[in-house]
C-alpha cells in the first residue's frame, strides 16, 4: 500500500518522536500563521485530523500565545533551498515542505499554494487519508487514536507547473461546481491561472466594424462584418490587431501582479483571412485551405505580441489553442519564449481510446498529433497539453475505460516537457471517479505507477468488494 510503504521509509530515521495524539486525545495545536489563502487548508487539517484520532485539535493563529510542540501551518515557515533560486515564481510558490524540527511538526511551502497542498500531501501521504471524490463517500479517513511521527523531512515538487480539470457540460446545480472545486484543492490540482480560452473576439469585437474594417478578415477583396454572426478570425496582419492584443494583455497583466498569461487563442470557427498579407503567412501547401496550415499566422501574431509585452513583463506569458486549424506547426519561426502554445488533442489528432503512442495502424489520429508534439517541440520552449480525459463528448462508460491510457499519456508529456495539463471534464462520478482521481494524482507526481495506485484505490474505496469491482 502507498501509505504502509511511505510510512516503513519515513520510520527509518530513529530519532526523537513527534507526538500528535495519543489514545484518542490531541497532544499539540495548530497554529496558523494567518496567511490569506490558507484558511480552508488549516480548517480541514483540524477537522481530518479530529475525525482521525478521536481527539480535538486547538486552532490557534499566530497572536495567540503558546509554548511547546505545536503543527504549524503556512509559508512563512519554509526553509528554501539553493535550487530554489533555479525555478520560476509559478513552480516556488508550489513546493511543499514538511518537517519536523524542535519537537514540532511544521506544514508549509514556497508559497500559500505549497503550503495549502502540503496540508494534503501530510494528510494523504503521511497520514493515509483519501479524497477519491467529493462527499463522504468519497473520502477515506482513517483510525489513528495514536499518531506521531519520528524525523520527516518531506518535499514535493509537482510534476507540472499547471495541472487542472475543469467541468466544461453546464450543470444547473452550483453545489456540484464549489463541491468540485474543493475536491481539485484536496487533490492538489491547480498552479497558476493558465489564460488559454478563445479569446480573439474579446481582443476585436464585432462592435469595431465600422471604424476598423480593416481589423476583420477579407474574401474575395470583401471585408467580413463580423456583426452578421459568420465564422470569423480577425486580420492577424494588421498593426491595429497586434497593438490591441498587447495593450489588452499590459493592462492585464498591470491590474494582476499574480497573472500569469494573457490569451490569444483563436475563435472557435474557422474564417481566416484570405487577403494577400494572410495568405503570405501561410505554408504554400496550406495557402486557400481553411481548417488546416494556420499555426503559422498564429505565431507569427502572438510572437509580434510578446515583442511589445515581454521587456515590461518578462516572467509574464501569452498563450494560444494549438487547435484544429492550428495544430499542425510549421517548421519555422522560432515561437518567442514567452508565448506557450496548448496543444489541443482533439480532431483529426484526437483519439481518447488509444494511447497517444499507439501505432499509426491502431490510432491515425494519434499518429498525427505524436508528430505535432515533436513539431511544436522543435520550435518552442514550455508547452501545456489541453485534452479531453474525461470530457462530456462520449458516453462516460466508455470512457471509464480510459484509465491504463493515463498512466501512458501523462508521463509523456512530462517526458516531452510539457509544463501544464488542462483538461475538460465531466461530473459523473459514478463511472469517471477512478479517471478523475487517477488523473490528479498522475498531473502531481507522474512516478506513480498504476500497480500502487490502482491496488491502493480499489482496496481503500471498496474494500472486501475490491477484486470484483477492479474486474467490473
Amino acid at each position: 500500500m502507498l501509505f504502509a510503504a511511505l510510512i516503513s521509509c519515513i520510520s527509518c530515521a530513529q530519532v526523537q518522536a513527534v507526538d500528535l495524539a495519543r489514545n484518542g486525545e490531541a497532544l499539540v495545536p495548530i497554529i496558523s500563521d494567518g496567511s490569506e489563502g490558507i484558511e480552508a487548508a488549516v480548517a480541514d487539517l483540524k477537522s481530518y485530523l479530529d475525525a482521525a484520532t478521536g481527539g480535538e485539535f486547538a486552532l490557534l493563529g499566530p497572536d495567540d500565545a503558546h509554548e511547546g510542540p505545536a503543527i504549524y501551518v503556512g509559508p512563512t515557515h519554509y526553509l528554501p533551498r539553493e535550487t530554489d533560486a533555479t525555478r520560476s515564481r509559478w513552480m516556488l510558490s508550489q513546493i511543499v515542505q514538511i518537517q519536523t524540527r524542535d519537537g514540532s511538526l511544521y506544514i508549509t511551502g514556497g508559497g500559500v499554494d505549497g503550503s495549502v497542498f502540503a496540508v494534503y500531501a501530510f494528510l494523504e501521504d503521511l497520514c493515509g487519508f483519501r479524497f477519491f471524490h467529493p462527499g463522504e463517500l468519497g473520502t477515506h479517513v482513517p483510525e489513528l487514536p495514536d499518531l506521531s511521527f519520528n524525523e520527516l523531512a518531506v518535499r514535493q515538487v509537482p510534476s507540472f507547473v499547471y495541472r487542472r480539470m475543469w467541468p466544461s457540460a453546464q450543470i444547473p446545480d452550483r453545489r456540484m461546481y464549489r463541491e468540485w472545486e474543493t475536491w481539485m484543492r484536496r487533490g492538489r490540482q491547480g498552479g497558476p491561472s493558465m489564460a488559454m480560452g478563445h479569446n480573439l473576439f474579446r481582443i476585436v469585437p464585432p462592435e469595431l466594424y465600422p471604424e476598423h474594417p480593416e481589423f476583420f478578415p477579407e474574401f474575395a477583396g470583401v471585408r467580413l462584418d463580423a456583426r452578421g454572426g459568420a465564422q470569423w478570425q480577425p486580420e492577424l496582419t494588421a498593426p491595429g490587431v497586434i497593438e490591441r492584443a498587447a495593450e489588452q494583455a499590459i493592462a492585464a497583466f498591470e491590474a494582476d501582479p499574480n497573472r500569469h498569461s494573457f490569451s490569444l487563442s483563436m475563435n472557435d470557427s474557422d474564417g481566416w483571412s484570405e487577403s494577400p498579407e494572410a495568405l503570405a503567412e501561410d505554408p504554400p501547401e496550406f495557402r486557400g485551405v481553411q481548417d488546416r496550415g494556420k499555426a503559422r499566422r498564429m505565431i507569427v501574431f502572438a510572437n509580434a505580441v510578446a515583442e511589445r509585452t515581454a521587456a515590461r513583463f518578462p516572467d509574464r506569458y501569452l498563450m494560444f489553442y494549438a487547435y484544429k486549424s492550428t495544430l499542425e506547426p510549421p517548421s519555422e519561426p522560432m515561437v518567442h519564449p514567452n508565448v506557450i502554445p496548448a496543444i489541443a488533442h482533439w480532431g483529426i489528432a484526437g483519439d481518447s481510446f488509444h494511447p497517444i503512442v499507439a501505432p499509426e495502424n491502431i490510432s491515425p489520429a494519434n499518429a498525427l498529433f505524436r508528430r505535432a508534439i515533436d513539431g511544436w517541440d522543435r520550435i518552442a520552449g514550455p508547452l501545456v497539453a489541453r485534452e479531453y480525459w474525461t470530457a462530456p463528448y462520449a458516453d462516460p462508460l466508455l470512457k471509464a475505460g480510459i484509465t491504463p491510457i493515463l498512466f501512458e499519456d501523462i508521463p509523456h508529456y512530462y517526458q516531452h516537457g510539457f509544463i501544464g495539463c488542462n483538461s475538460e471534464a465531466n461530473i459523473d462520478w459514478g463511472n469517471l471517479a477512478l479517471n478523475h482521481y487517477v488523473a490528479a494524482r498522475l498531473m502531481w507526481n507522474v512516478e506513480c505507477t498504476a500497480t500502487d495506485l490502482l491496488d491502493d484505490y480499489f482496496s481503500t474505496y471498496y474494500g472486501r468488494a475490491a477484486e470484483p469491482m477492479r474486474q467490473y
